[in-house]
């Protein structure tokens, strides 16, 4: 993130020997969602053009992805610990079959769900969770702002023909668009929280509640 890279200088003037490992290196980053709408022929792009060239940072929402960071965590470790290389090994192999059950009761929450595999979220914060498994996210916001009073109707109908049922928000930003969306269609509000604590439970309230916003109602 921009705001941590400020500080690795001030870390290193502290400590000299200080090792820096990037967790995220080797992850192919993507770029971050944007909702869609159609543009007339005089429309400017400058605003798509600039959003296709911020990355999304949300890598540990996607447990293959965690596996990669844990593997990076665990061959540096070894490294400049080498004296409890096998305690890092052994605790690696252990996060390897965490991660599998992990993933495995993913797929198997999100099985049930058909072709309608798109999910309406304020900020998207959840690509790297929807590449895994096969869904799509589709963002509110643009640029980490709400929309225009035209792009909200915008949304709001593609919502409506959709049939969208659940809007997604999370407690990091503030919920007036997402508000207005589903008080026109008739959707509910569901919290889905990229940072809270106990990773692997959040993720699995994630998959159920995608789920349940995605299967047709009984």
């Amino acid at each position: 993130m921009p705001f941590e890279r400020v500080w690795l200088p001030r870390f290193q003037a502290v400590n000299r020997s200080l090792r820096l490992v990037d967790t995220g290196a080797g992850i192919a980053r993507q770029r971050m969602a944007a909702h869609h709408h159609e543009h007339s022929a005089g429309d400017s792009d400058d605003h798509a053009d600039h959003n296709e060239a911020i990355l999304d940072p949300h890598i540990w929402l996607s447990p293959p992805l965690v596996l990669q960071q844990a593997r990076t965590i665990w061959i540096a470790l070894s490294e400049v610990d080498p004296a409890h290389a096998s305690l890092y090994a052994a605790n690696f192999r252990a996060f390897v079959n965490e991660i599998a059950e992990l993933d495995t009761r993913v797929r198997d929450l999100l099985a049930p769900v058909g072709n309608e595999r798109a999910f309406m979220v304020f900020h998207p914060a959840w690509g790297y969770f929807a590449s895994a498994y096969g869904l799509e996210q589709w963002p509110v916001e643009l640029e980490g702002k709400e929309p225009k009073a035209a792009e909200l109707q915008e949304i709001i109908e593609r919502a409506r023909t959709r049939r969208v049922r659940v809007v997604f928000v999370q407690p990091q930003f503030a919920k007036r668009s997402a508000e207005t969306i589903a008080q026109a269609i008739g959707a509910r509000l569901v919290t889905l929280d990229p940072l809270a604590e106990a990773w692997a439970d959040n993720l699995l309230q994630a998959a159920a509640g995608i789920r349940a916003a995605l299967l047709p109602p009984t």
